[in-house]
């Protein structure tokens, strides 16, 4: 709930900011008369602000209303995703610890593929999919950045 306050005021912030912005934007001086002036760039962040801003209050104000009507829901989850977040830091630490020794292929297949099953609810867990892109994903960071870059990522035990 604390955080979709800060969206809804952050929200507000930039509404403001984006209206105070796009109609000083024609305060600009704009020497050339033909085509686009000095002024253009501002007025047009101006309305993306705006734009955004209305958006993220819009959809913070939805997602408040279903925090309140939700509220039994959520102290459960909390549980649970406190016990989530806990493994999954604890997965990261091995996972740095490792890295040099094991090396980055090994060590980050088995990291998302514990991530993606940590993660993702029961129900929709797929582990051939899960298999597959923790494997795709490293291999093709390692030959981007080892054959692309040329840079060098730990190579551990495949040496």
């Amino acid at each position: 709930m604390r955080k979709a306050r800060q969206d809804f005021f952050s929200g507000l912030f930039f509404l403001a900011f984006g209206i105070y912005m796009y109609v000083y934007s024609f305060n600009i001086p704009n020497p050339i008369k033909i085509g686009v002036g000095a002024g253009f760039l501002p007025r047009l962040i101006g309305a993306v602000f705006v734009i955004l801003s209305i958006i993220l209050i819009v959809s913070t104000k939805i997602k408040m209303q279903k925090m309140l009507d939700s509220e039994d829901e959520q102290d459960t989850k909390n549980e649970i995703n406190k016990k989530s977040v806990l493994l999954s830091i604890g997965a990261l630490l091995i996972y740095v610890l490792l890295l040099k020794l094991v090396g980055f292929i090994i060590m980050s297949t088995l990291y998302l593929f514990f991530a993606f099953n940590l993660l993702s609810p029961k129900e929709e867990r797929n582990l051939l999919l899960f298999a597959i892109i923790s494997v795709v994903i490293p291999v093709s960071v390692y030959l981007l950045f080892v054959k692309g870059f040329d840079l060098i990522l730990p190579s551990g035990i495949l040496g």
